[in-house]
């Protein structure tokens, strides 16, 4: 069998896909400081962060350097655990889940663990934070105390050439495959996802994040934006807020802090036809991803 996959491996019209299997250990230290991260993922009875409620979460830490390489996976203290949500499950997620009200039934997240595990982190990881983040906030409020990063938004995958950035595919694309959509599987393939090298830059996933990530940004929103240029925004890369959840009722975008002057101008040109003044927010990865930006 070793001999087969062997020639598969060298034949180019074939590509041979591995189970992932998380290790303890994926690098040594250098010496330098030895910090901490927590992967998080969680699953939901639905898709809406402000009423949605959580059937389980997965919080697995992990120990990194500051370049982005992780030394050391600690499953032996992760926080695995379904949750009831108090209402039932739909059909249709159970059946993308595989997690039913019975399985939930009297079932509860230990706050305190989390509170330990969240602490304890130098960032916290999802993959689609901006989903994840808002959720894991209205239930656990410590989860806003620490710097978030998000490996399918803090990661330039198409500069990498890489065009499809849901998690399974991303984890395919470096030769692997898993059982998803439970949140331990997530939430390990996320972290293996980390320690893959990007087939263009060369660098590690994780230290591509952390570049990102420890950048500051603005969020400009158009408010005012005449409806006929919608879109020439949507084209730009604005996305709409109705105002349903509290925030602007606008068009807006989220830049790094040295193209603001040229957004502006933009903006003026384009959209406005004159100087407008425009509200805007400073982020970092405190807030980024958290609805706490929104308004």
């Amino acid at each position: 069998m070793k001999e087969i996959v062997q020639k598969l491996e060298a034949d180019p019209d074939y590509r041979v896909l591995r189970r992932l299997k998380l290790r303890d250990r994926y690098n040594e230290s250098d010496g330098t400081q030895i910090l901490k991260g927590l992967y998080v993922d969680c699953e939901t009875t639905g898709l809406c962060t402000a009423t949605d409620g959580v059937t389980e979460l997965a919080c697995i830490p992990f120990s990194y350097l500051s370049n982005g390489r992780i030394t050391t996976v600690h499953e032996e203290a992760a926080l695995i655990s379904l949750n009831d949500p108090g209402r039932p499950i739909p059909p249709e997620v159970s059946t993308l889940t595989g997690i039913t009200d019975d399985m939930v039934a009297g079932q509860k997240v230990d706050g305190d663990r989390v509170r330990e595990l969240v602490e304890e982190a130098d960032i916290i990881l999802a993959h689609n934070a901006s989903f994840d983040r808002p959720i894991l906030e209205r239930f656990w409020p410590v989860f806003s105390e620490r710097p978030w990063g998000c490996t399918w938004a803090d990661v330039d995958w198409g500069a990498e050439k890489i065009k499809v950035t849901k998690l399974d595919y991303l984890v395919f694309q470096f030769g692997y495959f898993f059982d998803g959509h439970r949140a331990a599987d997530d939430a390990r393939a996320g972290i293996h996802l980390l320690t893959c090298m990007l087939p263009v830059s060369g660098k590690p996933v994780f230290s591509a994040l952390l570049e990102k990530a420890r950048q500051n940004s603005k969020r400009i929103w158009a408010v005012g934006a005449p409806y006929d240029l919608r879109a020439k925004l949507k084209g730009r890369g604005y996305s709409w807020n109705s105002g349903d959840n509290g925030g602007q009722k606008a068009w807006w975008i989220d830049i790094s802090e040295c193209d603001e002057p040229d957004e502006m101008e933009w903006l003026s040109q384009e959209i406005y036809g004159s100087p407008r003044s425009l509200p805007s927010a400073a982020i970092t990865a405190y807030t980024r991803y958290s609805e706490r930006v929104l308004s």
